[in-house]
């Protein structure tokens, strides 16, 4: 993102390249690798892979920010390839997915009600990230909703998509949802 922030379309583009291709080739493994070992260490747990939300709907409306169209379409469209390897490594690893993109769709950073923080200077690790409502409306009841617990979206433009791990024969613990209080 901090390529992206400056007047460099071509950087921008080439940094965003270079992403899709670790999301390729490198992410996959790393997912399974990092759901392996959060089984082996929580074998009864249920596990929910979300996505990361589009952060753009075409237009800026920030000083500090000076997106091109380009540049926002480019990481919008690794959001998608991101989404694809996170669904797919969850699916391969037999643990629950939820994506939030569909219910954050009308509430990108420049949206009239945006459930994501613009830039923020003077606290940088809030930009780009979902905001108190994002996670409200957008994360939490898709999340909810993979874990069985119910949860409708709240405001987004359609329903959270979600799948569940199978159960199978040698861990009767996937499919399944233990809420302890």
């Amino acid at each position: 993102m901090t390529t992206c922030l400056g007047t460099d379309t071509t950087a921008c583009l080439a940094k965003v390249a270079a992403a899709e291709g670790v999301i390729a080739t490198g992410l996959p493994g790393r997912l399974g690798s990092l759901f392996a070992e959060v089984r082996a260490k929580a074998p009864a747990a249920k596990v929910v892979a979300t996505t990361y939300p589009r952060l753009f709907n075409g237009r800026t409306c920030n000083l500090f920010t000076s997106f091109t169209s380009a540049e926002m379409s480019a990481m919008n469209a690794a959001a998608d390839k991101l989404a694809v390897a996170i669904r797919d490594a969850a699916a391969a690893a037999g643990v629950g997915f939820a994506d939030v993109r569909t219910p954050f769709d009308g509430h990108a950073v420049c949206d009239s009600a945006p459930w994501i923080n613009n830039v923020d200077i003077l606290r940088q690790y809030n930009s780009f990230h979902p905001n108190g409502t994002g996670q409200a409306s957008g994360y939490s009841p898709t999340v909810k909703a993979a874990l069985g617990l119910g949860g409708k979206t709240g405001g987004g433009k359609g329903k959270p998509k979600v799948t569940t791990g199978a159960t199978t024969s040698t861990d009767t613990q996937r499919g399944q949802v233990r809420v302890q209080g």
